[in-house]
């Protein structure tokens, strides 16, 4: 449902809706009028027609089931109010004015300055649309946010209670339990977990469910909403600087002070969490953003392709060295399990005829039954995984950050060994472990091409003493 502001002032609710046209005497009106009817929906009082082009108003009204019509104030201007609707009324329709999305008081103005051919046009109701920021979370394919309401996210939960039919809302009793359910959510369903909170210290209990996602790199975006823009920086009553305090913990944080730039932002921040190595991503919004309205125009969600930052030599060192390898151990991570590489790491182990150990954040990579898997690495590892590691001449780790939980002593761990390292993040190569060759890129994407020409090795011995 959209909002629509009538001339006396009043707030109240239309039935023209745009983004679920499933009626289908709805879409033989539309194409009738040559698909340029842009909004229709139906109600109790029959059909509802939005019109752009004034070329389809006779075709609107000769239709039985439409009882009311909305002229766009884009298309038709006031030199043909008075004709339209006059037409309207004859066939026994409602005609109104309808304003796209733009500021209250733009609307305002425009009242005003055609107010005397308002009154002569006779309409039935004039309209501004409104716009709310659901419209940015459907656009990206959300279904389900996590969160707790307060004072200045209310607005956001007024557009909520709206679109409850489209969007699921899970109340949670605490601000930190909406931030680790969104990133559970994400760890399921593989999509972005979304979380809400107010301002203050809703936003500041989201803390520690972001810090988890940024450290076990799950797409999140937490949108939270502050004071009034004239009262930042005021030590105003809830106010926190929440994108400063969770700098450390995202990929990027934003401060949205304008609502035209609403729209973009929230796109940014979907982008942002999902592509690369994932995490969260803050969106801060003032509360007299969530009450302002400005133009919307939906765009699909961009497909994103993560960055390629290896060569091909990168790739032929990697095989040279697997090649070489006498006793080669595979070491796989949470990057495994992001970059969906199962298949590919499975087939890698079989190729190279290795044992594979993995990461709390990589369980699930290597069935638990296969005689190659020797389970869990480090401090809760098993005595195959170390022991198979401190001996083995090659280490491969995939989409593994080489934690303190695993490494323990990092001058001691895999000494004997060669370490290979393929990450989709530079900066996860030597912070911890000093690598041989590494390889910067999408895990599976990399894994593909190894597969391809790395022929098929033989490691009986290896394999029997693991």
């Amino acid at each position: 449902m959209e909002r629509e502001k009538t001339e006396t002032g009043r707030t109240a609710e239309t039935a023209v809706v745009s983004e679920n046209i499933q009626d289908s005497e709805t879409l033989r009106i539309v194409e009738a009028a040559q698909e340029k009817a842009q909004e229709a929906a139906t109600d109790r009082t029959g059909l509802h027609i939005s019109l752009e082009e004034p070329c389809l108003l006779s075709t609107a009204i000769a239709h039985p089931d439409v009882s009311r019509i909305y002229l766009d104030s884009c298309s038709f201007g006031p030199e043909t109010w008075e004709t339209a609707v006059k037409e309207c009324h004859e066939q026994g329709k409602q005609c109104s004015l309808m304003l796209p999305h733009i500021f209250r008081t733009e609307a305002e103005t425009y009242f005003k300055k055609h107010m005397a051919a308002l009154k002569a046009a006779g309409f039935d109701e004039l309209v501004v649309k409104s716009l709310d920021e659901i419209f940015f979370l459907k656009e990206q394919g959300v279904d389900t946010v996590f969160g707790y309401p307060g004072g200045t996210i209310l607005n956001v939960y007024d557009a909520l209670y709206k679109h409850s039919d489209e969007i699921r809302h899970i109340l949670t009793s605490h601000e930190q339990g909406a931030a680790h359910a969104a990133d559970g959510y994400a760890r399921a369903t593989g999509r972005v977990g979304v979380c809400l909170a107010t301002s203050g210290p809703g936003a500041t209990n989201l803390v520690t469910g972001i810090a988890t996602a940024y450290m076990d790199s799950v797409p999140v975006v937490a949108i939270t909403c502050n004071v009034n823009l004239p009262l930042l920086g005021k030590d105003t009553f809830q106010e926190v600087d929440i994108a400063g305090v969770t700098m450390p913990i995202t990929k990027h944080g934003y401060i949205v002070k304008d609502v035209t730039k609403l729209a973009d932002t929230i796109r940014k921040a979907f982008r942002i969490a999902r592509e690369g190595r994932p995490g969260p991503v803050l969106v801060d919004i003032t509360k007299d953003v969530t009450a302002n309205t400005c133009e919307y125009e939906k765009r699909e969600p961009l497909p994103f392709k993560n960055p390629c930052k290896y060569t091909d030599a990168d790739i032929e060192q990697a095989i040279t060295l697997m090649k070489a390898a006498q006793r080669p151990f595979i070491y796989v991570g949470g990057g495994a399990v992001i970059s969906d590489a199962y298949k590919e790491v499975r087939e890698l182990a079989e190729i190279l005829d290795t044992p594979v150990c993995d990461t709390l954040m990589g369980k699930g990579v290597m069935d638990g039954h296969d005689p190659k898997y020797t389970g869990m690495i480090g401090m809760h590892g098993t005595k195959a995984s170390n022991f198979g590691v401190s001996e083995c001449d090659l280490l491969i780790a995939l989409g593994a950050r080489f934690s303190d939980r695993v490494v323990g002593n990092a001058a001691k761990f895999a000494s004997g060994a060669k370490i290979l390292h393929i990450d989709i993040d530079a900066a996860e190569i030597d912070k911890n472990i000093k690598t041989t060759a590494s390889v910067v890129g999408d895990l599976k994407e990399i894994l593909t091409k190894i597969n391809e020409k790395l022929p098929k090795q033989q490691h009986t011995e290896w394999m029997a003493h693991i």
